[in-house]
């Protein structure tokens, strides 16, 4: 059996899916040693020691990703025919230097779109946003993503998706045989866990915080994270609730955000303080010294935060929609995401309960996060590799 991944989605700031991919690989070299495997990224290929290379070096330089290609991501996104001849330019220079280079081996994309090749194809859908919900992207991605997800769909042998939602939405959407789409659930690295106020210090006097004194959401800055909605809804709590426990939001930029900056700006004066990019060891710190953390999505394939705040056990407030009730299970609080009034009631609900009925949050977070393997994860996918050969 020889396995090829796709890394190109292995770019700073990393996202969502670049987290996804590098977990799935490294765990796919660390359970199964005797299995060829390869990655591919820059058009350059990657033996296993080089993709271990390369996943240790991206954690070290966590650099945010400069304007100038911030701009110029913004542009190819509202143009599907600039996303189209970037699409086209990818696939003739892969076919150039590596289409014959991983002939015949299996071929796993975690990033919804196939470059050329010959041999079985395995295809990561992590949502279905793009016919859900397209006005939470921009215009010209939308559109490229439904058309290149269907062509890709289509030549798949097997797909896998993370939670029985996005699966229901795959085969209504695109008709694809359901014997074809596999439910296997990723997990979280292995770093996030509880930490004593002691273990955080440094971090929370770096931004003015104190431990279990204020409210975190992380989650990339853009509307379909429904971060408009979250601001209101704090700003309806007690002013003596926002004086105690600031919210905290932490995130890249991500798209039409412009409305959400005007939000936080109307607001600078209130307790919401807006971090954007912040590095790993602060990340891990703020996870595991924030009192609730809130995640009011419109739309999830997954929601990998929720699971990194369960795992540094921290009690959770997310939407009753999409994929987030599989993920949070009875380990939080649910709520209607459009519901301002109902975001509002659960996190003060939250702020105000008894020291002990909120240790048994904590401890739900944490049993619950202790369901998602990356182990389990590592055997499901190596028995649908196995199932190709077969």
């Amino acid at each position: 059996m020889q396995i090829t991944y796709n890394l190109n989605c292995l770019r700073q700031p990393l996202t969502g899916v670049a987290y996804y991919t590098i977990n799935m690989v490294m765990h796919m070299l660390e359970f199964y040693p005797d299995v060829d495997m390869f990655g591919f990224r820059d058009n350059v290929l990657l033996s296993r020691e080089a993709m271990m290379r390369l996943f240790m070096t991206l954690h070290e330089t966590s650099v945010p990703k400069a304007r100038w290609k911030k701009k110029i991501v913004e542009y190819a996104n509202q143009s599907y025919w600039v996303r189209s001849l970037a699409q086209i330019q990818k696939n003739m220079s892969h076919s150039i230097a590596l289409k014959q280079s991983i002939k015949n081996t299996i071929y796993h994309e975690p990033n919804f779109v196939f470059l050329p090749h010959i041999g079985k194809r395995v295809l990561t859908v992590h949502d279905t946003s793009m016919f859900d919900c397209p006005q939470f992207l921009p215009r010209g991605r939308a559109k490229f993503l439904q058309k290149q997800m269907k062509h890709s769909i289509h030549l798949s042998d097997d797909l896998i998706v993370s939670c029985h939602f996005i699966k229901k939405q795959l085969i209504d959407l695109t008709h694809v045989d359901a014997h074809r789409v596999h439910v296997i659930a990723p997990s979280v690295q292995g770093i996030f866990r509880p930490k004593t106020r002691e273990e955080t210090y440094g971090t929370l006097q770096k931004f003015s915080l104190q431990h279990k004194k204020f409210i975190l959401c992380v989650a990339t800055l853009e509307p379909r994270k429904n971060l408009i909605r979250l601001i209101k809804a704090y700003q309806q709590l007690s002013h003596e609730i926002q004086k105690e426990y600031p919210l905290v939001l932490v995130g890249s930029q991500g798209w039409m955000y412009e409305d959400l900056l005007k939000k936080v700006n109307q607001y600078r004066d209130s307790h919401i303080l807006l971090l954007r990019y912040v590095e790993e060891t602060s990340l891990l710190d703020l996870y595991a010294s924030a009192k609730v953390f809130v995640y009011p999505s419109m739309y999830e394939g997954f929601g990998l935060p929720v699971l990194e705040a369960m795992q540094s056990g921290l009690p959770v407030i997310a939407s009753n929609t999409t994929s987030l009730p599989d993920v949070v299970g009875d380990a939080g609080l649910l709520i209607d995401p459009i519901d301002e009034g109902s975001i509002a009631l659960a996190i003060q609900h939250m702020l105000t309960l008894m020291p002990e009925d909120y240790e048994k949050l904590v401890q739900r977070s944490l049993s619950r996060a202790q369901e998602f393997s990356w182990k389990t994860f590592s055997e499901k996918l190596y028995a649908v590799y196995q199932g190709l050969l077969s």
